[in-house]
């Protein structure tokens, strides 16, 4: 793993070849050990400067960027609509939903422990620069840390610039369109760059592994 940005890590690695069992242990001890496991993906992983993160309303600021999105552009706005909302907390914790994802990691080429106070909080922790053509790691973690509340996602593994999340508890089909609508603000790329119908990205939300990527 070549890494850029930084002179000194931050964060620890973990000796030996990375696996789910690894990872797993690591996460059941986080309570203890402050640090959360990470595991890297592909052979570059660029790091910044760490900003303080800023919570914010999440209802509030989402639906400001959402009017935001479309103000100057009719077909888009056309395609948006009125913002739907914020989708509700989900109700069934998979207790399976961990291992689902693990089992479908690719290109897995090490693993590091993260000190954090919180999960949601590993990217910036790291100053990753995988979405900085689109948001900050700072500006992107007020919407993991609202997901990990909601949704009990955890963040898995990251890339030079893609992400991967479990989430264990799943929002409803009811509110697909409450977080599709999420999705698309935290990243648009998904939809802008495969010019893909926003409510098509409705079917990934309704299964554990979030995977997201930034041009």
């Amino acid at each position: 793993m070549k890494l850029f940005g930084r002179k000194q890590e931050p964060f620890q690695r973990v000796e030996g070849e990375p696996s789910s069992a690894t990872w797993k242990a690591a996460a059941d001890a986080f309570p203890q050990t402050g640090q959360w496991p990470l595991l890297l993906v592909g052979d570059r992983l660029d790091l910044g400067r760490v900003e303080p993160v800023q919570d914010f309303d999440v209802r509030e600021r989402l639906e400001g960027w959402w009017v935001e999105n479309q103000s100057e552009d009719e077909e888009l706005a056309e395609m948006l609509g009125p913002f739907p909302g914020v989708a509700e907390p989900g109700l069934t914790r998979d207790e399976g939903a961990v291992d689902v994802v693990l089992s479908q990691l690719d290109n897995v080429t090490g693993l590091v422990l993260v000190a954090v106070e919180r999960p949601a909080d590993v990217l910036a922790a790291i100053g990753w620069t995988g979405a900085i053509n689109s948001q900050t790691a700072a500006e992107l973690t007020p919407f993991l840390r609202s997901w990990e509340e909601r949704f009990d996602t955890l963040p898995v593994a990251v890339g030079y610039d893609t992400l991967q999340l479990v989430a264990r508890r799943l929002p409803s089909a009811a509110d697909a369109e409450k977080i599709t609508a999420e999705l698309y603000l935290f990243n648009n790329d998904l939809v802008d760059l495969d010019d893909n119908c926003i409510a098509e990205l409705a079917p990934s939300l309704m299964q554990p592994h979030w995977q997201f990527w930034w041009d």
